[in-house]
């Protein structure tokens, strides 16, 4: 019997007599056993490759097991548990593209957005920077619940940290790049993580943790921070939001290990849509993953490229409601009960501006700039080497927004050198033409529209005054 996979049940992998190897494509020797792949239009790609077992509910994740003959890595691996697709728990997995050659060859690490509820590794193909020269790892992690959930406190040390499985998931991959990237012609000694969005988020987590350290020698951050996590009291009010969800009390919180995966991912559905913060399913701290905010910790002397787009606040807001005060829900990283001062410095700055666009560039900065500003910060003054751009090509309507800068820095565009910069860091080149950013001049690279390029002494210094105080 064949599963969806084309995977033989019961063996993790499908056995091929010695003949069936001919003309098969690409073949690699991986820690688990031989690994076959496809050639794409001069690439080796190899996808579903298993990093992790098939998660233990809500516990930190265990080296994948072996498997017989050959594994065929044709086909992508089913998505993380999330609404609308992903069926099944069964998720840590990685796909790879591979130029030809011997290498070594510097390795890119991607880690997707979606809110930490959503996404995957499907929906990137790495073959543009393959063809520049870089092995692309596109990584999957358990998301929602299934991710985030802090449940040491309900249900004993058996899962402290419980919290962080997403960032552990991701751990797990980085240890499995370093262990088994050579076998693709990478070199493990050259590798860039990066994400964005909430992939940005965890990447600064990445950056942060004790326990990834030394597993990559890069990051790039685009449209995300060190801020947006859960302290542990905060950690534990999303899982008693769960329970009261799932209409369980605490003392029966040991049902979350039997319901089905569907009935977790329901429960789920249904504090999304009452939950009255943000961004409820963050990395929990105050574990051995993350002790504090990642803004605070970070120590990691490795080159960062980070950055935002300048109207991404648009892309999560009710058009409809610009003229009644800033709601909860639309706060990701700083108390709310600031939020009406900060409110009152928006207006009296920007009373030229209309509502929306005050509004535009309010939640604009809570949510990506702002945190991405005290990130660089932090990483530069503690001495790692920091590149700052902020995207601001738009669209017809004059917005840049939420994750425009995607297709830019993945794929080539005459005119455009954006996908050659982030190519020229993966191999470990310094951008030439872009100053390093510091807490003093604020140098930031400008993408603007069109393909220019300009670099700017604190843009918007102004607007980023009327932050101090309030995030830090």
């Amino acid at each position: 019997m064949i599963d969806r996979r084309g995977f033989l049940v019961g063996a993790a992998g499908l056995a091929l007599r010695p003949w069936q190897f001919l003309d098969a494509g690409p073949m690699v020797r991986v820690e688990q056993g031989t690994l076959l792949g496809r050639d794409e239009r001069g690439l080796r790609v190899f996808r579903g490759i298993p990093f992790a077992r098939p998660p233990l509910r809500f516990r930190a994740p265990e080296p994948p097991a072996q498997w017989f003959g050959a594994r065929r890595g044709f086909d992508n691996a089913p998505a993380a548990m999330q609404s609308g697709q992903g069926d099944s728990e069964d998720c840590l997995y990685l796909n790879i593209w591979a130029p030809k050659g011997e290498g070594p060859f510097p390795v890119y690490v991607w880690i997707h957005g979606g809110g930490n509820v959503g996404g995957g590794t499907n929906g990137q193909s790495g073959a543009s920077f393959a063809r520049d020269g870089v092995i692309v790892v596109t990584v999957a992690y358990r998301l929602g619940a299934f991710g985030y959930l802090k449940l040491d406190d309900l249900l004993g040390r058996e899962f402290a940290g419980s919290g962080a499985n997403g960032i552990r998931d991701l751990i797990a991959a980085l240890r499995w790049v370093q262990r088994n990237i050579a076998a693709f012609g990478g070199d493990p000694g050259s590798v860039t993580i990066g994400g964005q969005s909430a992939g940005a988020k965890n990447v600064a987590a990445l950056i942060a943790s004790p326990e990834a350290k030394g597993l990559f020698a890069r990051a790039i951050m685009e449209s995300g921070s060190g801020h947006t996590v859960h302290s542990p009291a905060q950690a534990s009010d999303v899982t008693r939001a769960l329970l009261a969800a799932l209409n369980l009390h605490e003392k029966d919180a040991g049902r979350l290990l039997s319901l089905s995966a569907k009935e977790l991912l329901d429960g789920q559905h249904r504090l999304l849509d009452h939950y009255p913060h943000n961004y409820p399913f963050r990395p929990a701290t105050g574990n051995s993953v993350l002790s504090k905010r990642p803004v605070d910790l970070v120590d990691n002397r490795i080159p960062l490229l980070i950055g935002t787009n300048r109207d991404e606040g648009l892309s999560f807001m009710d058009r409809s409601s610009v003229d009644r005060p800033v709601e909860s829900r639309a706060i990701s990283n700083i108390p709310f009960s600031v939020v009406p001062e900060l409110e009152a410095r928006y207006n009296r700055a920007f009373a030229s501006l209309s509502s929306l666009e005050r509004r535009i560039r309010l939640i604009s900065a809570e949510e990506y700039w702002m945190p991405s500003v005290r990130f660089a910060e932090a990483h530069s003054h503690r001495g790692g080497k920091t590149w700052m751009y902020r995207f601001d090509h738009a669209n017809q309507e004059g917005h840049v927004m939420h994750g425009a800068e995607l297709d830019f820095a993945w794929n080539h565009h005459e005119g455009w050198s954006m996908h050659e910069i982030w190519v020229d860091f993966m191999h470990g080149r310094e951008p030439s033409s872009w100053p390093q950013y510091d807490g003093r001049d604020r140098k930031t690279m400008i993408f603007g529209q069109d393909g220019g390029m300009s670099v700017t002494e604190d843009p918007r210094g102004d607007e980023r005054r009327l932050w101090d105080g309030i995030l830090s």
